[in-house]
């Protein structure tokens, strides 16, 4: 009973050892893939902020010199130039102040408007299932709103990105889980195994709890013992055993 016992401890201990490593690997896990989420989209926004800038202060430029956006004829080329320099951009828009668009350049099929949601906004970025954008509003030389810059980046690159490093989290949390259930388990059988002393003591003394004391065991010593108070414990019982294996007396408490 007293071996059952110990052992159960040891699975309580050992299962409890486990579940918090696991929970802590999961905490871990999330807590870095979010951060690398932020991180990642904050990246994204400062590269969008980059080209809306410049596009934008070439709009600036023409709206200094009085041309409204609509006279402008070098936008179109400079925002085919941008669109060109990064394969992931979906579409460049110039749009009115009043939300309709003035000059746009796309590719493949028709890009969103997001910037309808943000009309009058110095600045803004808006993450939807279709795209990631960014926008800068353009104050014209009265100090009044002159035009507005929209640049969507499509979403495919950045949801191949944050897919594999999520299954790269998933796949090292599970090694690491494998790894901290290995080392709980081996520690478990390390400080679970039974002293050979101890153990010669255990068994004795279950013998004489079944009423089947006999001859001293040859394996149980105090010498055997390799810790101080292993050999205290088993000199303690040795000196106890006679009384045990006798039993209770006759005529004692009831």
């Amino acid at each position: 009973m007293t071996t059952k016992k110990r052992y159960s401890l040891i699975a309580t201990v050992g299962g409890s050892m486990m579940i918090v490593a696991i929970l802590a690997l999961i905490l871990a896990g999330v807590l870095n893939f979010l951060r690398f989420d932020e991180t990642y989209m904050r990246l994204v926004a400062q590269r969008l902020e980059v080209t809306a800038q410049a596009v934008g202060r070439a709009v600036a430029l023409g709206l200094d010199l009085g041309l409204p956006i609509e006279s402008q004829d070098n936008l179109p080329g400079t925002l085919r130039q941008h669109l060109a320099a990064d394969p992931d951009l979906r579409n460049v828009t110039v749009h009115g102040c009043d939300g309709r668009t003035v000059i746009a350049v796309e590719r493949g099929a028709a890009a969103p408007e997001p910037w309808r949601k943000h009309l009058g906004e110095a600045s803004w970025f808006a993450v939807e299932a279709d795209g990631m954008s960014v926008g800068l509003g353009i104050v014209g030389p009265l100090g009044i709103c002159g035009a507005g810059v929209s640049i969507t980046r499509s979403a495919e690159a950045y949801l191949d990105a944050v897919n594999a490093v999520r299954h790269r989290f998933l796949w090292g949390g599970m090694a690491a889980a494998g790894a901290a259930g290995f080392a709980i388990a081996v520690a478990a059988w390390v400080f679970g195994r039974r002293r050979r002393a101890l153990g010669a003591v255990d068994d004795d003394f279950a013998r004489l709890l079944d009423g089947k004391a006999g001859e001293l065991p040859a394996s149980l010593s105090a010498e055997d013992a390799t810790e101080g108070w292993e050999r205290e414990l088993v000199a303690a019982y040795l000196a106890a055993r006679p009384a045990i294996a006798a039993g209770p007396r006759e005529g004692g408490a009831s």
